[in-house]
């Protein structure tokens, strides 16, 4: 009988089930995007419907109680932080005045620094790292807030899905 340590498959596992999620996610939400800007167009899988997304300067948000807030009130939407030379810096989204969804970061030569998933405010799924010439440095999968594993140079897969 051949055993077979569970353990060793949860990482595998978990990133299948999320790059697939992503992946599924990519193709029906955003098709559109103008350089970091105010609005996204987000368009359904079957193109029937079409909505543009306000996204909010981070400058713009407030953060008492351990909220981001907008107008007083816990934010919900996306928000976008730009460097001084006008690049994108970081897009931010929230629900209720928590990161929940995709946290993404960039350096000032436009290349993504950080890509991190929140779930009710914890980070949740995976967390990846590059340095300023696009090659990643780490990888941390993590499930409320708990790192479950860390991966680094050559343990990092070629093909992020990202």
């Amino acid at each position: 009988m051949i055993k077979i340590r569970t353990t060793s498959l949860v990482f595998p596992v978990s990133i299948m089930f999320l790059l697939s999620a992503c992946q599924k996610q990519q193709q029906s939400n955003i098709s559109e995007v103008s350089e970091l800007t105010d609005e996204v167009v987000a368009t359904s899988p079957t193109g029937s419907i079409k909505e543009t997304i306000k996204e909010v300067p981070y400058s713009e948000l407030g953060y008492d109680k351990s909220l981001f807030t907008k107008d007083k009130k816990p934010f919900t939407g996306t928000s976008v932080k730009k460097h001084s030379n006008g690049k994108i810096g970081g897009r931010y989204q929230f629900v209720d005045g928590i990161y929940d969804g995709i946290v993404e970061e960039w350096y000032e030569n436009g290349q993504r620094s950080a890509y991190k998933m929140y779930k009710d405010g914890m980070r949740h799924g995976i967390t990846t790292y590059w340095d300023e010439e696009g090659k990643p440095t780490k990888q941390v999968l993590y499930t409320n807030d708990e790192e479950t594993e860390v991966k680094t140079g050559d343990q990092i897969p070629n093909d992020l899905g990202i």
